[in-house]
């Protein structure tokens, strides 16, 4: 930690000055993205006290993070949460971490060693133009640290009453001519989590990995980087099933295994501050066996991109990529996937202008990404977005977008029969080999502003338009997957910062959210509004205090508010207080 920057002894411009990747796929600054951005740095990550992932994106404005499960989350921005919520894209240094059989994110499996995150970059709002399908409502894109920040050796204990106990051991080093690596292995047991009466409930959770990254400079401004994973991983768990035997269901005894790993390689050239060409390639394999389905799949993607200056008026990003997902499935009678072995391609290509009509102060920028899939044939997403740098200490943007989420298998080729009696399932829930992607138009505004040095304001105000969204029709035993919804959501975020002194920072976030959905005349899912409309909250807050005294001891202290959830899910409303001291022993 020693070697560590301690942002919050910087002036506050530094904060605001942090670059960012995910929002041109070129480096620019927080202060000045023409988007809905928050970037939780390591020190962040640090200072909370936060043991995962989850548990950090917390602290990003209208960010909603629910835990279900010792390992499982439910995690959106801008409504529609769920277990597996569809409609946000999530990748680990450039490696989309989305799946494509359930449509959302395996977040048991998303972990890496903790102190190793130089930060993660939270954009709210559609970001398919330059990132691809799901993208719809948002793009988190978790960032690791180039190994040569992390050379020396690192030894991490943590324990509890939950987090049962956390190891992670790294070693850092340099090992050639501008060449670093880093290796380390990470250990985590959980216990499951307690049920509202006191009880104990089952999912006692055991995951291990551990992983590499080499990074060496190949010449000024020419980088090649070779990173990989390995994961195992299990779980306690209990199913209520049709059987033969009993009335209706029965539980079922099991547990959940899984292992995977992945294999990462980019590199990139810089060739000036506007000039930049990135070829970057990974598979990533993973296995999960559960009680009902087993899943074995493989991920090879390959991505090109280049970024460069027609004149002094147009900076031009474009590219192109491939996909290819292998998937093999051992299902059963009760879930069931048709193939059981199926080959997806995609091919995508995308294009973005960032024109400059004013220098320094008004731009326009606009393009689209092209994809082509095997669910539902062509699809594209244009964005257009503009940028007024008003003054050196407020900014404004605006933004109409176009995003979509394509079909998993599940809304393609699954059956799943739903309770039973005397061994008949009296639902059937199926696939549909012609539905179509859920489209979204977003309209957004923002305005960023530093009223005084050590005092930063960020607001957005969106309207989101919702067409062909997923409904299950039919009546009586059967019910098929459909597009005859649609609905409207529209919110406001704030976040801020205020760096009281050269010890003592404030954070805080607030988002306000609401969505309202329909269905066509002609559609039978009765069931359609209820889980949607009432499993994201209206209102979020957080407030945070890190404050550092002498002697390198510091106080962080974080406070949530997360307003109730209605309908079947009936969460009340409720308070979070986080408080954390340290003493960091050397300097």
């Amino acid at each position: 930690l020693a070697q560590d920057e301690d942002i919050y002894e910087l002036p506050l411009e530094n904060l605001l000055d942090i670059e960012i990747t995910s929002v041109s796929k070129g480096a620019e600054k927080v202060s000045t993205a023409a988007a809905a951005i928050y970037v939780i740095t390591q020190e962040d990550i640090k200072r909370s006290g936060v043991t995962s992932i989850p548990e950090a994106l917390r602290m990003a404005p209208g960010i909603h993070v629910a835990r279900i499960s010792s390992s499982q989350w439910a995690i959106t921005a801008r409504g529609f949460n769920r277990q597996f919520s569809n409609k946000l894209l999530v990748l680990m240094d450039g490696r989309t971490i989305y799946s494509p059989l359930f449509s959302g994110v395996l977040w048991d499996v998303q972990d890496t060693a903790i102190e190793d995150i130089e930060r993660i970059e939270v954009i709210r709002g559609p970001g398919g133009t330059l990132w691809g399908a799901n993208a719809v409502n948002g793009v988190i894109n978790i960032i690791t640290k180039n190994a040569k920040d992390t050379n020396g050796t690192l030894v991490s204990l943590a324990a509890g009453d939950h987090d049962k106990s956390i190891t992670t051991v790294r070693q850092g080093q340099e090992i050639g001519d501008n060449t670093h690596m880093r290796v380390y292995a990470k250990h985590a047991e959980t216990n499951g989590l307690k049920k509202t009466d006191g009880t104990d409930e089952e999912g006692d959770w055991l995951m291990s990995r551990s992983g590499f990254r080499m990074d060496k400079e190949i010449s000024p401004g020419e980088t090649i980087t070779f990173q990989g994973d390995v994961y195992s991983g299990d779980r306690d768990s209990s199913l209520f099933i049709p059987t033969t035997t009993a009335g209706v269901t029965t539980p079922q005894e099991g547990g959940e295994f899984l292992k995977g790993g992945n294999i990462l390689t980019k590199w990139s050239t810089k060739r000036s501050a506007s000039e930049e060409t990135i070829v970057q390639a990974y598979i990533d394999i993973s296995h999960r066996d559960q009680p009902l389905l087993e899943v074995k799949n493989t991920t090879f993607d390959f991505d090109i991109q280049d970024r460069f200056k027609i004149n002094d008026r147009n900076e031009v990003v474009y590219g192109a990529g491939f996909r290819q997902i292998s998937e093999s499935l051992n299902d059963s009678a009760f879930l069931n996937y048709t193939p059981d072995r199926r080959n997806d391609s995609i091919f995508s290509a995308f294009a973005q202008d960032k024109y400059t009509i004013i220098p320094d102060t008004l731009f326009f920028t606009f393009g689209s990404k092209f994809e082509k899939n095997e669910y539902t044939g062509f699809e594209y997403q244009p964005n257009v977005r503009a940028s007024w740098l008003i003054d050196d200490q407020q900014s404004a943007w605006a933004a109409i977008s176009r995003a979509v989420r394509t079909p998993s298998r599940g809304e393609d080729g699954l059956v799943l029969r739903i309770g039973g009696f005397g061994g008949v399932a009296f639902v059937t829930q199926a696939g549909n080999t012609n539905i179509q992607s859920e489209e979204l138009i977003a309209y957004e505004l923002g305005y960023k502003v530093a009223p005084k040095q050590n005092i930063s304001i960020d607001v957005t105000g969106f309207f989101n338009d919702y067409t062909n969204l997923r409904t299950f029709e039919g009546t009586g035993l059967s019910r098929v997957a459909d597009n005859k919804g649609f609905g409207e959501s529209y919110g406001v975020e704030l976040n801020t910062d205020w760096q009281v002194n050269r010890n003592w920072k404030l954070a805080g976030g607030y988002s306000y959210f609401n969505l309202t959905l329909h269905r066509l005349p002609d559609s039978t899912d009765t069931l359609f509004f209820e889980p949607e409309e009432n499993n994201s909250p209206h209102n979020l807050l957080n407030v945070r205090s890190y404050y550092s005294f002498p002697n390198r001891i510091s106080w962080d202290n974080s406070t949530y508010f997360v307003d109730n959830l209605k309908g079947s899910t009936n969460v009340d409303s409720y308070w979070r207080y986080d408080s954390r001291i340290g003493w960091q022993v050397y300097d």
